[in-house]
């Protein structure tokens, strides 16, 4: 009757502490980058393209201070994406309609990364809505390249600088 008793608590235990161990190695990767939107004096609806290549991923770095490594990657999804205004300062997002964010990197097809089909006017700051897809490959990698698509719902008079944060949630197995 022990035996039964005692291998039902090594299970037990064993599960829990799996658990605890996942959680362990549940992390954030946050990447940020500046890019500039062209001024344009085009016919409202137009899509304009901004390619944003060669952005630093560090995540060898990230895996290694957690206690993992690419190989131990479980899972790794954006958990949130925005954009800001950053010059000039007294620009807002009124001349975007929609916004679609594209990842690619090396060997990587490009998939949809963030979008947002209305743009509420008088903002500095816009929450995207993230695409919810698988990002390992594209992460576990050196860069990343975005491509920005906007639908312009009024003409840019200046350059402005945009910066896009993002933040990716990581789960990984231990070394």
């Amino acid at each position: 009757m022990k035996k039964p008793i005692a291998l039902f608590s090594l299970i037990v235990l064993l599960i829990f502490a799996c658990k605890d161990k996942d959680e362990l190695l549940t992390f954030k990767l946050s990447v940020s980058e500046e890019f500039t939107v062209p001024a344009f004096q085009y016919v409202v609806d137009t899509v304009l393209t901004v390619n944003v290549n060669d952005i630093p991923t560090n995540s060898d770095k990230l895996f290694k201070d957690n206690g993992t490594s690419s190989d131990f990657v479980k899972d790794i999804k954006l958990s949130a994406m925005s954009i800001t205004i950053v010059s000039p300062t007294s620009q807002n997002l009124d001349f975007l309609k929609t916004i679609s964010i594209y990842i690619s990197a090396d060997g990587l097809s490009e998939i949809l990364l963030a979008s947002k089909t209305t743009v509420p006017t008088g903002i500095t700051t816009l929450d995207l809505d993230v695409s919810g897809e698988a990002m390992d490959d594209y992460i576990k990698g050196d860069f990343i390249d975005l491509k920005v698509e906007t639908g312009a719902d009024e003409t840019l008079p200046q350059d402005t600088e945009l910066k896009t944060d993002m933040e990716f949630s990581i789960t990984a197995n231990p070394l």
